[in-house]
């Protein structure tokens, strides 16, 4: 039976004639899938540390993706950094309107120095009365929070009537509250 088989196969492919190679194929191309980042395996607390030493060692490149992480997670100082990182370029594309919301979302959370340098940074987007005295708020926030530089850019707003009503006398007190803050500008 077994030999019979065969012999059915072997006149099968006789009348099939010889067999003929089918045209090359074009390659397929590459498919690129682009797969988000895994979440951090590491706690925030430490990718914020080993982010701010890095950026205390100037590996800002290095610091990069830990500040990120962190500062998505909610570490208000990270998101100082990250906002530092964005406004200098510092470990890629300098992008002025993300460093601003990296400094907003720190203020908010708390951070001082992020109040200062939102205000700062922001203030040439200022354009009208409204928009400045809504800015200097922020150097009055971090100011209430004893930080010393924020105190002394309030001070000088205040002397020279920007964004806020022109007070001398108040401008010499925050001035001298800078100055005991230990801020040298003040």
């Amino acid at each position: 039976m077994l030999r019979l088989a065969a012999l059915l196969v072997m006149s099968c492919l006789a009348l099939a004639g010889p067999a003929v190679a089918a045209p090359p194929r074009k390659p397929a191309k590459p498919v690129i899938v682009l797969v988000p980042a895994p979440a951090p395996t590491e706690r925030p607390e430490v990718l914020a540390e080993r982010g701010k030493k890095a950026m205390e060692a100037k590996n800002y490149a290095g610091a990069a993706k830990d500040i990120e992480l962190a500062c998505a997670a909610g570490i208000a100082e990270s998101c100082y950094y990250q906002g530092e990182l964005l406004r200098t370029g510092a470990a890629g594309k300098r992008d002025i309107d993300a460093a601003l919301s990296a400094y907003r979302k720190a203020c908010e959370a708390g951070d001082a120095r992020s109040c200062n340098s939102y205000a700062v940074n922001q203030l040439p987007f200022a354009r009208d009365d409204a928009a400045r005295a809504q800015n200097t708020a922020f150097l009055a926030r971090a100011c209430a929070m004893d930080h010393g530089q924020s105190c002394s850019n309030l001070a000088y707003r205040i002397e020279k009537g920007t964004g806020i009503a022109q007070d001398k006398v108040e401008a010499l007190r925050l001035y001298r509250k800078a100055c005991e803050l230990k801020y040298a500008g003040g």
